[in-house]
């Protein structure tokens, strides 16, 4: 029995957005050690700012469709990002998916 799945076993179109996928997201430049996000509530402007280094927050942001105000570039690839969201779309910014923490493989460890 063999544990190969078909070649033909998935549409045209997700192979075609799995591709654009691959090729449009962030690449993860900073080790596991220097992976970082930072949230600050500014209650004065009232936004919350972000600065992540760790691609996978940055694209799924770009999925939510939330822009970036900065981004910092090493050897022309993208290492880091800032992002401004207004109070008013907390709720949409904070979804559970966003960091990816309640994953049962993630282990914290005291």
């Amino acid at each position: 029995m063999s544990n190969k799945i078909p070649k033909n076993i998935f549409s045209e179109e997700a192979k075609l957005k799995a591709k654009n996928t691959r090729e449009n997201s962030v690449k993860q430049l900073a080790i596991p050690e220097e992976q970082e996000t930072h949230l600050l509530l500014d209650y004065f402007s009232k936004t919350l700012k972000l600065y992540t280094t760790k691609a996978t927050v940055m694209n799924r942001l770009a999925r939510m469709e939330f822009e970036y105000t900065e981004q910092a570039t090493y050897d022309g690839e993208i290492f880091s990002r800032s992002y401004e969201v207004p109070f008013e779309e907390m709720g949409k910014f904070l979804k559970v998916g966003v960091f990816g923490v309640n994953s049962k493989k993630d282990n914290f460890e005291d």
